[in-house]
């Protein structure tokens, strides 16, 4: 604090600093001096929900304004420096670790720890505002558990899904299935699965959006396996869209989906013509013929609009400039053929099949 002193009438003030003049002083806790620490100290200690990575760890609060909690892999602990806080962390690396501090009670959830392994856990009330620490045992404090020998595990079958394709337009891609299932997974609760930028996903195949939630209990996936639909979304521009990754996460574990597609340009159909390929007829109605392929083993591909292979053929071709091609079983509309030529390079040829 400071004190100015100033004349009358005018009232100017004298700002030069004198003898303990600017001063501090401190406030005194409420009970007139230091506090004193806590007398009844954080009791029962307890770790539920025990998985081989984790566990919940609740308490009884004793009578101190706060209290910390430490894991260790052995009943030796330090107790906390009186005045200092800790900083809690709920995954769990090596050694004595801090797992709570501060005003509150339990539970916290803590991971990172290893299958099979005995921890311990012990706590300390505190009183404010100076921190100072009870240091003595009292009923299940410290405490010890196991975790489990197995580890939580989630599974996606396949875990790697591609050919998301459609036309600029034309989107969104034809979905794609996998299915979902668990084991060993902790608690109960929801598995959320999040879909990457560009993708979304869908629970019974008819509605899509950016995330879902699928239950989880007793350790499994509920009615597993729980089999969920993926797509490239619509209005994407040109170009490709590789590995993205659906997230899922849950019940102690997280698992990915690695999604690959790609949205064609508006003009990668519109080919009836390339170098000297030609198809004719075009529109087709019971067969056609593709001129100007020169010697050599070339593969034929008959793709939809989403970009799927409906069927291949392999021409061999010793000196034929045209090969022909019976009407394929399929219903009117348009198609491409995608021609990988021995020589290599590949050429696109849009194909129109009519009643």
């Amino acid at each position: 604090m400071a004190v100015f002193e100033f004349c009358n009438p005018d009232r100017n003030y004298n700002i030069q600093p004198a003898t303990l003049n600017p001063n501090s002083f401190q406030t005194q806790s409420q009970g007139g001096g230091p506090c004193s620490p806590p007398a009844q100290q954080t009791s029962q200690l307890l770790a539920s929900n025990i998985s081989g990575v984790g566990a919940d760890v609740s308490w009884i609060n004793g009578n101190g304004d706060g209290r910390v909690v430490y894991l260790n892999t052995s009943n030796s602990f330090v107790p906390p420096v009186n005045g200092t806080l800790p900083t809690a962390n709920t995954l769990y690396g090596v050694g004595q670790q801090c797992i709570f501090a501060g005003t509150g009670g339990g539970p916290v959830s803590i991971l990172g720890l290893q299958p099979n392994t005995t921890y311990w856990l012990r706590a300390y009330e505190y009183c404010l505002p100076d921190q100072l620490f009870l240091t003595t045992t009292e009923s299940n404090n410290p405490v010890s558990f196991q975790t489990s020998g197995t580890i939580p595990s989630l599974v996606v079958s396949p875990d790697t899904l591609t050919g998301f394709v459609y036309q600029v337009g034309s989107g969104p891609s034809l979905a794609q299935n996998y299915s979902l299932s668990g084991s060993n997974l902790t608690g109960s609760g929801d598995i959320a699965v999040v879909a990457s930028a560009n993708y979304e996903l869908s629970i019974n195949g008819v509605s899509f959006s950016s995330s879902i939630l699928v239950p989880f209990s007793a350790g499994v996936v509920t009615g597993q396996p729980v089999f969920l639909s993926v797509r490239l979304k619509a209005g994407l521009p040109a170009g490709n869209y590789p590995f993205e990754v659906q997230l899922h996460s849950g019940g102690g574990s997280t698992k990915g989906l690695a999604c690959s597609g790609q949205v064609l340009a508006s003009t990668y159909l519109n080919q009836e013509t390339s170098n000297q390929l030609t198809l004719a007829p075009n529109p087709a109605r019971s067969g056609f013929f593709l001129y100007g392929l020169g010697k050599g083993l070339h593969r034929v591909d008959l793709l939809n609009l989403q970009g799927q292979t409906l069927q291949s053929k392999t021409l061999d071709c010793a000196n034929a400039s045209c090969q022909e091609f019976q009407r394929p079983n399929l219903p009117s509309g348009t198609y491409f053929l995608k021609i990988h030529l021995e020589q290599g390079g590949i050429q696109n040829l849009k194909l129109l099949l009519v009643d």
